[in-house]
């Protein structure tokens, strides 16, 4: 994954936001107090802001949908609301600090608003839904200031009413639960005309408060199990966006182990058939069966040196002389721990010439490997 880095915000010079870089995605590191600290300052600046949340569902669809991932780039906030996203972030040379999701402050955000005096728009869900969750939030926050309570279900002619209300009503805050990626978008759209200071998209907070969608209790929320209390209440609907996006996520998430695998696999059984070529010249080889059997220690070791040397987790960036060289130590080990191993599984008659030009192949293939997932990286930034 590429590096964390820091850029100014906009329109704040001088303040400085401190990036996770996901699959060219920007992620900030942040706290729950630290998300208040930049609300405040985005309503002090009196200038349209866009919040937007990600989660492994979220970065799934960035993939297919080039609209939004355009716009998670551009956004001011990005936090992580998923517990996946946060552990992910661990294999990059920062780590994002914790899992933000505002269902699990909403009521001290709300609080937080009445205290400041910031009016708040609800935009989102059925009408019913949106009423319900501002009267269950007024029951804790009674004299929250709301600016206006609206659902997200409306015809082209009901969005202008919509936005003319909006601007009207002039709230700090606009929340827009219409699910991801309709939000980001309409968000993105009208931010300048809506001139709201804080324009959030937050799913399906509205549903959670009211009562229509149950949440999973605090200790699955706070372990990553929120997916399976959600697809076991509902199994038809979820099925296809956390088994199959969870593997998916999890697949990209560690892409470099899986290719470091099909790498020292093809260039195993390549050094193999490259010996087996040269018979003529260097004399018989044994057949495929030997190296079948040793193939799997040998690819083990191969990813065990390349993680020895940082290969997957650093604590700091390297440039490319740095990681060639870091692939060239992981390849030397390699080479010699295989040559160590083959010695020990001498009943199976590994031939040297194959130990060796494994070792190279392998250097050969790493390198590539990392050439392409580099170009990968700077296409997506």
């Amino acid at each position: 994954m590429a590096p964390v880095t820091t850029h100014s915000l906009p329109g704040h010079p001088g303040e400085s936001r401190l990036i996770c870089s996901m699959f060219g995605l920007p992620i900030d590191r942040i706290t729950t107090g630290q998300v208040m600290d930049r609300v405040e300052s985005y309503v002090k600046s009196g200038k349209p802001h866009q919040i937007l949340y990600l989660n492994a569902h979220c970065i799934n669809r960035s993939f297919d949908d080039d609209e939004y991932r355009a716009i998670i780039k551009q956004s001011d906030l990005v936090y992580a609301d998923g517990m996946g996203v946060v552990w992910a972030s661990h294999l990059t040379h920062h780590p994002i600090p914790e899992r933000v999701n505002i269902g699990d402050f909403l009521i001290p955000f709300c609080r937080w608003c009445y205290e400041k005096g910031y009016s708040v728009y609800f935009l989102g869900s059925e009408s019913d839904i949106a009423r319900r969750c501002v009267e269950m939030i007024q029951e804790q926050v009674p004299d929250l200031k709301v600016a206006g309570i609206r659902n997200g279900y409306f015809t082209p002619a009901e969005e202008k009413d919509i936005i003319k209300d909006i601007q009207e009503k002039r709230p700090e805050i606009l929340l827009v639960g219409m699910g991801v990626p309709q939000q980001e978008k309409w968000l993105r759209e009208h931010l300048q005309e809506l001139n709201v200071p804080v324009a959030w998209g937050v799913g399906a907070l509205f549903e959670y408060y009211a009562g229509k969608v149950s949440r999973a209790p605090y200790w699955m929320r706070s372990n990553g199990l929120e997916w399976l209390y959600r697809l076991i209440l509902e199994p038809g609907r979820m099925w296809k966006r956390y088994l199959i996006g969870n593997i998916l996520f999890i697949m990209r998430v560690i892409a470099l182990v899986f290719i470091d695998i099909i790498a020292a696999t093809s260039a195993w059984f390549a050094a193999y058939g490259l010996r087996y070529s040269l018979s003529d010249w260097l004399g018989p080889i044994n057949d495929l069966k030997p190296y079948v059997i040793a193939f799997p220690v040998i690819v083990l070791l191969w990813i065990f040196c390349s993680a020895w040397f940082g290969l997957y987790h650093r604590k700091k960036p390297l440039n490319e002389y740095q990681e060639t060289y870091a692939i060239l130590k992981a390849s030397f080990l390699g080479l010699m721990i295989s040559a160590s191993a083959a010695f020990l599984m001498k009943g199976l008659d590994l031939g040297r010439t194959v130990v060796v030009t494994a070792a190279v192949l392998n250097f050969v293939f790493m390198m590539a490997s990392r050439k392409m997932t580099s170009l990968f990286e700077i296409k997506n930034k």
